[in-house]
């Protein structure tokens, strides 16, 4: 079976989403633009923080609700 590979913005035009790690313990906001949660979640293994469950993750999204 073939692998799926999924093929993101690669930088074209700015269009990566901006990704906010949070934890409510300390009130700690990480802000990190990637291109996909896959590489989100990379980014955020590099910081190699203790006590995962702290952290909760938001996704910014481009456009907003009408009303």
């Amino acid at each position: 079976m073939p692998k799926h590979k999924t093929i993101y913005h690669k930088n074209k035009d700015k269009k990566n989403n901006v990704y906010m790690y949070y934890n409510d313990t300390w009130n700690i906001k990480l802000f990190v633009h990637a291109d996909g949660f896959d590489e989100a979640k990379k980014l955020f293994d590099l910081c190699d923080f203790e006590y995962r469950e702290e952290w909760a993750i938001f996704l910014r999204c481009g456009q907003k609700p009408i009303g």
